[in-house]
């Protein structure tokens, strides 16, 4: 999605767009409410406190995300720094896990 912003923003001729990703792996209850989906739960509340920790073009995720050995295999490729934090809502530090954009890649 990252690599594809510059084409989307060349192609409907818009102001730049970019995005930021907050990744996190948990439980979370699935509501349906006067016809529309959300998602509750400590692991939705953790995603989006990630997410708002990043820059744009930036994917953050917890440290526990990082960890599953499927991630950490794709994670092998790109430069990460890891730091501890205490995000609003959460009574401990998250320890949290950032990508590190390559040149050109924002």
């Amino acid at each position: 999605m990252q690599r594809g912003m510059p084409e989307f923003n060349r192609r409907f001729d818009t102001a730049d767009i970019s995005m930021r990703i907050g990744l996190h792996a948990g439980s979370s209850i699935a509501v349906t409410l006067n016809e529309r989906l959300d998602y509750y739960g400590e692991a939705v509340n953790l995603t989006a406190r990630l997410e708002s920790r990043g820059d744009a073009g930036g994917i953050t995720m917890s440290r526990k995300f990082s960890r599953d050995p499927v991630v950490s295999d794709i994670l092998q490729g790109y430069e990460t720094r890891e730091w501890e934090e205490r995000l609003k809502g959460f009574p401990y530090l998250v320890e949290i896990c950032q990508i590190i954009p390559r040149a050109g890649h924002e």
